[in-house]
């Protein structure tokens, strides 16, 4: 989970995608994105919200670091489905794919699974001590 946070961190500033000789990271493509009206106005905030991935990429660190397990797990949930998203935008555009739109789709799928195999197990560990407490001594 957090190296899939940490992955999808690194490959955000890579470049994701080329016009012409130009190319460009994740942050310049949303920017752009933006400003040329390319993004439907309901998407525009949302995507804007990828200019605070790296202080989401530290705060799961951190909250592994507190033993805060849930925190970093919706947080890496997060994290993974936006780059997913954005990932597979780029990799379905016309412009010329990068290997940071490829890595960040390869990264965002470890963050989703590794959020998700923490939900299943940590619910489980609740789920147990729940039973655990219901059990009355005869």
């Amino acid at each position: 989970m957090v190296v899939g946070a940490v992955g999808t961190g690194v490959a955000s500033f890579l470049p994701w995608g080329a016009s012409g000789r130009r190319t460009r990271n994740s942050y310049e493509l949303v920017a752009v994105a933006g400003r040329l009206d390319l993004v439907p106005q309901v998407l525009v905030r949302p995507s804007r919200a990828w200019y605070f991935l790296p202080l989401c990429v530290v705060a799961i660190c951190l909250f592994m670091f507190l033993r805060r397990p849930w925190c970093a797990t919706v947080l890496s949930l997060s994290v993974g489905l936006v780059a997913l998203g954005l990932g597979v935008a780029v990799l379905g555009s016309p412009l010329g794919v990068e290997l940071g739109a490829r890595a960040a789709v390869a990264t965002g799928s470890c963050s989703v699974v590794g959020a998700l195999a923490m939900m299943v197990r940590t619910m489980g560990r609740r789920r147990g001590r729940a039973a655990d407490e219901r059990v009355v001594p005869t």
